[in-house]
């Protein structure tokens, strides 16, 4: 966060640790986040909200996937369009649409990139479990 003001991003609201034991910060909002901002280029697990200008949604795409990391991405726009475009476009594991609210503990959930390999809940987490094997027999 320190990297992203000094690049010029104003903190909104939060930007320091609560008042209490335990690691545990203010929700957080960055403005006018600098594309080289570190913020843009780590993965923070943290809530940090970084809002960064753009003209173009080809520009929006390339500066969401211009990082190692693709845990999970958010779109909020009316046109389904766009929506679309963006679902198809993004790096990430997970997309949500206009929507905030956490993945289902049933779901399948994994991100790419540097975020991970395989995934979590759903059938697909249970099958990161196992170990397949191929039989051939003529009596079984």
């Amino acid at each position: 966060m320190n990297d992203a003001v000094a690049r010029g991003a104003s903190v909104e609201t939060g930007g320091e640790r609560l008042d209490r034991p335990g690691f545990y910060w203010k929700p957080t909002i960055l403005s006018n986040v600098h594309p080289d901002s570190r913020v843009l280029h780590e993965e923070p697990f943290g809530p940090i909200l970084t809002v960064a200008p753009f003209d173009t949604i080809e520009e929006a795409i390339e500066e969401a996937n211009a990082t190692e990391y693709g845990l999970a991405s958010y779109v909020f726009s009316d046109s389904p369009d766009i929506q679309q475009r963006m679902i198809r476009s993004l790096s990430t594991g997970a997309v949500s649409v206009n929507f905030l609210k956490g993945v289902s503990a049933d779901a399948p959930l994994g991100g790419i990139k540097q975020s991970g390999y395989g995934y979590e809940g759903g059938i697909e987490g249970v099958r990161a479990f196992q170990n397949l094997k191929l039989v051939n027999s003529a009596n079984v």
